[in-house]
């Protein structure tokens, strides 16, 4: 079985559904228990398997019965692959800034692109100076309501040219 992730047990309330989180849970422990091998998309995640492998009372039968191995393998791509408009916007955007931060990953609540928005603005004169930019890769994801309407409503403002979002890069 392939992990991507533990969110909805890790931060159940990030998502809206509880119904959602449970079917998550049993689907998990369903995993825990049947599986041989489990790969995960990161250590990080894998680790966590592991910890919720070794803990996790509903899969106490499985860990007497037999091992999990659990490994892990990096997602990535070539990006010098590709061409196309999303590269060249983003190589436009790149270039003449002194510094880009760059947030990768499905845009949602638990990875605080908000907070990142307000400390842009707490350097307000480095942003409207064009020496420090936002490049922001990722799809839409849930619960980023408040993120999408600050960059709505600063449209023509600070966020207007430092702050680049590419949802299908």
């Amino acid at each position: 079985a392939v992990i991507y992730d533990l969110l909805p047990i890790q931060a159940p309330e990030d998502f809206s559904s509880s119904y959602d989180v449970r079917v998550f849970r049993n689907w998990i422990t369903m995993i825990l228990s049947k599986a041989d091998v489990v790969l995960c998309i990161s250590r990080t995640v894998a680790d966590a398997v592991v910890r919720l492998y070794l803990r996790d009372d509903e899969v106490q039968h499985a860990r007497e019965e037999r091992p999990l191995a659990v490994d892990y393998f990096p997602m990535g791509f070539d990006i010098t692959e590709r061409d196309g408009e999303a590269r060249e916007a983003i190589r436009a955007f790149v270039d003449g800034a002194e510094a880009t931060l760059l947030m990768v990953g499905t845009v949602e609540v638990r990875k605080q692109h908000d907070v990142v928005l307000q400390a842009l603005e707490q350097m307000a004169d480095l942003v409207r100076g064009g020496r420090v930019r936002l490049l922001i890769l990722g799809h839409d994801g849930w619960k980023n309501e408040r993120f999408k309407e600050r960059l709505q409503a600063d449209a023509q403002g600070l966020f207007a040219e430092s702050v680049l979002w590419v949802q299908d890069a």
